[in-house]
This record gives structure tokens, C-alpha cells and sequence, in this order.
């Protein structure tokens, strides 16, 4: 056990990749909104599936979600959401699965493409296998890119994580969000892929799940989906 944790707490050590931007929609699983209006998975990539452009093991979180419009002004409404970082601490004040304790959008900037780059510092903590304590405990600082739209969509951002931030908890964290509007279901269309390499030194699939649960658990909370 001592083992493991001195592990599972060992210094962060970023990881050098090459993000590049999304190019389509990602596909929904088939039976996504059978029953509930958002549905969620994890994967596990291995370094050399076809998917996995980071040469790393990946856990891969996978969230859509698909929302009356009636809800909301318009597609703003929806952003102002994700940018409202004080709210993170709200979305998850009924779960017991993640803790938001500080969570700050600081002033954004422009990349070399002249592209906006919102900076979103966040520190959690995350409930985790009993295996290693019951927590996991992260301090991450988030790049978000307005990239141009994929086709379908309104409006897509690239995420990673900035190697400038000594974060903890977690080595690499990627991804791609789109928001997408159907006219005829009248409905906002949620895609969030993230791509993660945590520092617990257990099976992918051990961890896997807590990450999932955490995550979902903020989006739920965000749009009102309890």
C-alpha cells in the first residue's frame, strides 16, 4: 500500500504532444438518447490504435448530451456555461464523486494563429479506488482554443492542458468540444471527448470508471441534467 501511494504522488512529469485540431463531429453511440437526453462511455487506447494520436496509453472520456433549445436564449447561453468557472463549484455541490474547491478563468490570450485561448485553473478532488486512499487529489490549469467550427457544428474548442502549470494528479489531458444545433428537433447537440493520463499507478480500467463518474458528474451539473 505505502508503495502505491508514494506512487500514486509522485512529482508531475508533462508529457510532450502535438495536439492537433479536430476535423469532423465525433460519432454518437448508437441507442446515445434511448433513454436518457445525454449519454456518456470510457475507453481505454492503447499506444498504437489507429484513434490514439498520442503515443500514449489514453483513458478516454466520451460525453453527449442533446438539449431542447427552449432552455436557452441561444447558443451563448450554453458557452457563458462553460466559461463561468466560480459555477464549476455549484455544478458539483450535489455529488459526492468530485469536490471543486477552486476554480478560476483568467484572463484570456491569443495563440500564434491569433485564435482565443481561454485559461481555466481548477483544483478538485476526485473520488478514487479505496486502493489508493479514496481520493484523488488535482491541481490542473486548462488551455480552451476557439478553433474554427467542424462541419455541423457552432461552435468548437480545442482543450489541453497548459505545460507551463505544475499540475498534480494528473500528467496529460486533452480534447475537443462542439456544440451543434438541430433546426428541425429544435435541440442543442452536446459532443465532449477527453483524452487522460492519470498519475495513479493502477490498471487503466481500475481507474478509469472514478475519472468517468467526475467528469460526467460536472457536465450533469452544468446542464441541469440530474
Amino acid at each position: 500500500m505505502k508503495k502505491l501511494m508514494i506512487a500514486f504522488l509522485a512529482l508531475y512529469s508533462s508529457l510532450t504532444i502535438a495536439i492537433e485540431d479536430p476535423k469532423v463531429l465525433p460519432s454518437i453511440p448508437e441507442g446515445c438518447f434511448d433513454e436518457e437526453i445525454f449519454c456518456h462511455d470510457w475507453q481505454i487506447l492503447g499506444r498504437r490504435d489507429d484513434d490514439n494520436p498520442h503515443g500514449k496509453r489514453i483513458t478516454r472520456i466520451r460525453f453527449f448530451a442533446n438539449l431542447d433549445s427552449y432552455e436557452f436564449e441561444s447558443y451563448h447561453d450554453i458557452v457563458a456555461r462553460f466559461k463561468d468557472a466560480p459555477a464549476w463549484i455549484s455544478y458539483t455541490e450535489y455529488t459526492d464523486v468530485v469536490n471543486i474547491y477552486k476554480s478560476v478563468m483568467h484572463n484570456s490570450t491569443v495563440d500564434g494563429q491569433g485564435r482565443i485561448v481561454d485559461i481555466h485553473e481548477a483544483h478538485y478532488d476526485l473520488k478514487g479506488p479505496r486502493i489508493i486512499g479514496g481520493k484523488v487529489s488535482v491541481r490542473e490549469q486548462a488551455l480552451y482554443t476557439i478553433i474554427d467550427p467542424v462541419p455541423g457544428a457552432l461552435v468548437s474548442v480545442k482543450m489541453e492542458n497548459d505545460p507551463n502549470y505544475a499540475a498534480s494528479g494528473v500528467k496529460h489531458k486533452s480534447g475537443e468540444i462542439h456544440l451543434t444545433y438541430d433546426e428541425y428537433e429544435e435541440t442543442f447537440g452536446i459532443y465532449i471527448i477527453l483524452d487522460i493520463v492519470p498519475e495513479i499507478n493502477i490498471l487503466p480500467k481500475v481507474g478509469a470508471p472514478y475519472i468517468e463518474a467526475g467528469i460526467v458528474a460536472i457536465f450533469k451539473g452544468m446542464f441541469n441534467l440530474y
